[in-house]
């Protein structure tokens, strides 16, 4: 027996963006190699090497891999953590397009049938 419904569905438009590159803009001072610096939103920066001032002079960024509402692309942004003070970091972001099902109408059962309901 096949069944045959008519329904319609209801979505929105889910724009999201997920962290793209994470990279140095200032090395701060007071930095030593291992630190590990939180961008927030975007993910963390282990000092892979620093100067003689503790200038963080190459990164190994990880970034999150979650998706979220807000672009995150920006430059200059703070970072906590670690040993020193002052380190800022750049950031992009990649467009995520896709569609959110918020409903499911039935249009015509068809006889015979019954219909459970259930909430998304």
């Amino acid at each position: 027996m096949v069944l045959v419904l008519h329904s319609t569905l209801q979505a929105t438009d889910a724009i999201t963006f997920k962290p793209a590159s994470l990279t140095l803009n200032v090395g701060g001072t007071g930095y030593v190699v291992g630190d590990v610096v939180t961008v927030l939103n975007v993910g963390t920066a282990t000092v892979k090497t620093v100067d003689a001032n503790g200038v963080i002079t190459a990164i190994t960024p990880s970034l999150y891999t979650q998706a979220l509402v807000s672009d995150m692309t920006a430059t200059g942004i703070d970072g906590t953590g670690g040993k020193g003070t002052g380190a800022t970091f750049n950031a992009t972001s990649t467009k995520i397009d896709s569609y959110a099902i918020n409903g499911v109408s039935v249009n015509n059962a068809g006889s015979g049938t019954t219909l459970a309901t259930s909430s998304l």
